[in-house]
């Protein structure tokens, strides 16, 4: 018995406690705020799966954060390979929901693989620029990188999840500016996409896709269509004023005005039940965590721990602006969730995932464990 105690003692003081706690509370401020969603809703399911998911994140904490994160080298391939053909079978299998086919129906749940490849994503980009290092700014590096990437980003356009989509970019982006990509690449590629911003409006962009840019900035447009939600999200906003309406008394999230509330919006549900000071409240909690990954990442002695946690801190930072930007109505409405609040059994796995990895970095580097090649071809 004391063997065990001290075990569980001598765990809790290796990993990061403030992140763990933090991971916590956003999660069940999350299940508050789904049940005031789905309060209108006959059964309890969403919440019933929202919780199995949140105690399965928690074991894949305690058994990722165990598990030496040097060891990711040795299985790059296979995780690679197997993301990739998770996405490509996804394309094949799922049944088109909106446009998209990114889910894949299990019978007793839901699986979207474009949320649990985020953390594959991110640690095969850590072994691979833990490799290549200095000559990540060669020709070859560029070119290995790129094609790295367009495993995953192919599968995805195909499945019409330009949300994902955009999430993997920004974690393409923060990664390889913490692996020293030369400053010259982000400008050029900068350069790039301003110059082909006239080219991809005509020829790229879908009409759907453009409808939601424009909405963006005049939801009247189409109020009774495509800038419904988006005037929806903003009046459940408003109507919130600071303190809010009170918890299971907002308007728009109890009588079924405002679409998506337990997932795309939950925001907008914290805003009008809880106003401006329950928003901020989440806010404050996700950039505690996003600062916690920082942390870890800038502590750790190793170039794939580091890119783990940027990694990680970029997934968490791209679906929290993009999230709340769209609930307010400054960003396309572009289907993206609101870490740790929304509903979504694939998104929190992801989520935990994610942090189970960060907390490996953050015991193992503790140790002095460097992250040694051994797997990639010599470049």
């Amino acid at each position: 018995m004391i063997f065990i105690i001290k075990a569980i003692k001598n765990y809790i003081n290796s990993i990061d406690k403030i992140l763990l706690a933090a991971v916590f509370v956003c999660t069940l401020f999350g299940l508050l705020l789904i049940n005031s969603a789905t309060a209108t809703i006959t059964g309890n399911r969403y919440i019933i799966v929202q919780s199995f998911a949140f105690v399965m994140g928690i074991i894949l904490i305690i058994l990722l954060s165990k598990f030496d994160f040097e060891y990711y080298e040795n299985i790059a391939i296979i995780i690679y390979i197997v993301s990739v053909l998770a996405l490509i079978i996804t394309y094949f299998v799922a049944d088109p929901v909106k446009g998209n086919r990114n889910w894949i129906d299990l019978g007793f749940l839901k699986l979207q693989t474009s949320e649990i490849t985020k953390v594959t994503f991110i640690i095969t980009s850590a072994v691979l620029y833990n490799h290549l290092k200095e000559k990540i700014n060669s020709f070859k590096g560029i070119l290995i990188v790129l094609l790295h990437f367009a495993g995953y980003a192919i599968p995805i356009i195909l499945q019409g999840d330009i949300g994902s989509l955009l999430v993997y970019c920004v974690i393409l982006v923060i990664t390889l500016f913490i692996s020293n990509l030369h400053i010259l690449y982000f400008i050029g590629t900068f350069v790039l996409l301003v110059a082909s911003t006239p080219f991809i409006w005509l020829y790229v962009l879908k009409d759907y896709m453009k409808t939601r840019i424009l909405i963006t900035f005049n939801p009247y447009l189409d109020p009774l269509g495509a800038g419904y939600q988006q005037i929806q999200s903003q009046t459940a906003l408003g109507s919130g004023g600071l303190f809010g309406s009170g918890y299971m008394k907002g308007i728009q999230s109890q009588y079924s005005l405002l679409p998506e509330k337990h997932t795309d919006f939950i925001f907008s549900v914290a805003g009008e039940e809880f106003g401006f000071i329950g928003c901020m409240i989440i806010i404050l909690l996700l950039l505690l965590v996003m600062a916690r990954l920082i942390i870890i990442g800038y502590k750790s002695s190793s170039l794939a721990g580091k890119v783990i946690c940027m990694g990680t801190f970029a997934m968490i930072f791209a679906q929290t602006v993009e999230n709340i930007g769209m609930c307010c109505g400054i960003l396309p409405i572009i289907g993206i969730t609101l870490p740790f609040f929304s509903y979504g059994g694939s998104s929190m796995i992801s989520l935990f995932l994610a942090i189970g990895v960060c907390m490996s970095v953050k015991v193992h580097t503790s140790k002095g464990i460097s992250f040694a090649p051994t797997l990639y071809l010599d470049l």
